[in-house]
């Protein structure tokens, strides 16, 4: 959800049509959780704020053992 809110958000904007559903994907959009990252290297995930430009976004079933 956190990728597709923005991208309906937008789609919405540009074509002027539900601005309600607009408004309620906004004020969705900093409840929803954040996307578990990881460095392709290691099987560790990221803490808030560690990302980088080669993290990527965590397969949860590749986590587990």
């Amino acid at each position: 959800m956190r990728a597709l809110f923005p991208v309906v958000i937008k789609a919405a904007s540009t074509l002027k049509i539900d601005q309600d559903l607009v408004k309620e994907l906004q004020a969705a959009i900093p409840s929803l959780p954040l996307l578990p990252e990881r460095n392709p290297d290691q099987s560790a995930l990221l803490k808030e704020g560690d990302s980088h430009d080669h993290s990527i976004i965590a397969i949860p079933t590749l986590l587990m053992p």
